[in-house]
């Protein structure tokens, strides 16, 4: 029998606070490497005080573009996040994956 480590993450008191983000791409780009990276940049963000997570929504191909579609939500446990602070989380994710794949927010 293998023994099985797991954690407890204490839920946030606080409200969760979600937001979409939406990202136009080539048409030849894939979900993956973009998914990816976003989840790189909030693994670098997120800490033990911010909880985040991040869901695809949709994906949307109409001529040579792509639009991706991101559910962020994310919770904090010292306070109630403000509206431009996950403004501000997603503006530099969106920087982020426009320095590596050239997306457009």
């Amino acid at each position: 029998m293998v023994a099985q480590s797991s954690f407890y993450t204490e839920l946030s008191r606080f409200p969760r606070v979600t937001q979409d983000i939406s990202l136009k791409a080539s048409g030849d780009q894939s979900y993956q490497p973009i998914f990816d990276e976003l989840q790189a940049g909030l693994a670098e963000i997120a800490d033990e005080q911010l909880q985040v997570e991040l869901q695809p929504i949709d994906i949307y191909q109409k001529d040579d573009a792509k639009h991706f579609t991101f559910r962020l939500t994310a919770a904090h446990h010292q306070k109630t996040m403000q509206s431009q602070e996950i403004n501000n989380l997603l503006d530099d994710l969106a920087e982020r994956v426009k320095q590596k794949f050239g997306t457009e927010r």
